[in-house]
């Protein structure tokens, strides 16, 4: 069970109500320097907002927002882990489990999806080569990739592989048409896709990447 999962899960067991008035609470009275920590910061401060707030977290997606470094979530987990009677040894386990996402989450490059096309430029552009080079490469969320196994982020890439190529027709503005995917695992691992979303095994494939820099004029 991930750490969203466990949140999630005593959120739905527990009595909204009771949580929501025991923060309340806390917050009207200053009773709890960790309450404030994303309730003042977002500036909740009324039951309805905190009701919202709780089923909000229900629903979510990221309520560790891994993303944000700036907001101490530990504390607050441990803080909405007591208002909901949650034993030390259980969130302990979870705030364990949330720390070990972390570190996983900073150690990851971005995993991605390189579209091979075997472009040789001849007269185009480099600045409208530069605009369009995103359109090379698909991103795959970090959080989602450490959520699934080896298996789940292989069969994920191989259906989004199929939908690229079907919306693209088999074609990238500018870039060609399109040969292979090449998907890079964020861990050193590279994995080569043909348009049918199979794995294949290709001997050289080359990325490139077109970019623009500007330069300081001499003098300045």
């Amino acid at each position: 069970m991930t750490p969203l999962e466990l949140i999630q899960q005593q959120l739905n067991n527990a009595n909204l109500d009771e949580a929501t008035e025991a923060i309340y609470q806390d917050l009207k009275n200053a009773k709890s320097p960790r309450s404030r920590i994303v309730f003042r910061s977002k500036s909740i401060i009324d039951k309805e907002q905190i009701l919202s707030y709780l089923q909000g977290i229900i629903n979510a997606e990221d309520p560790y927002n891994v993303r944000n470094e700036k907001v101490r979530y530990e504390e607050f987990l441990e803080y909405l882990c007591e208002v909901l009677e949650i034993s030390k040894i259980d969130y302990e386990v979870l705030l364990d489990a949330c720390r070990d996402m972390r570190r996983q989450y900073d150690a990851l490059k971005e995993p991605y999806i390189y579209v091979d096309t075997n472009f040789r430029r001849k007269s185009e552009l480099i600045i409208a080569l530069a605009m369009l080079e995103p359109k090379r490469r698909i991103k795959i969320d970090k959080l989602y990739y450490l959520k699934r196994s080896e298996e789940e982020n292989l069969a994920y890439v191989s259906n989004a592989v199929k939908l690229h190529y079907k919306w693209r027709k088999g074609v990238l503005a500018l870039w060609g048409q399109i040969r292979n995917y090449i998907y890079y695992d964020g861990r050193g691992n590279r994995t080569v896709f043909n348009c049918l979303g199979d794995v294949i095994e290709v001997d050289e494939i080359c990325e490139s990447r077109a970019s623009v820099t500007l330069e300081k004029e001499k003098g300045c």
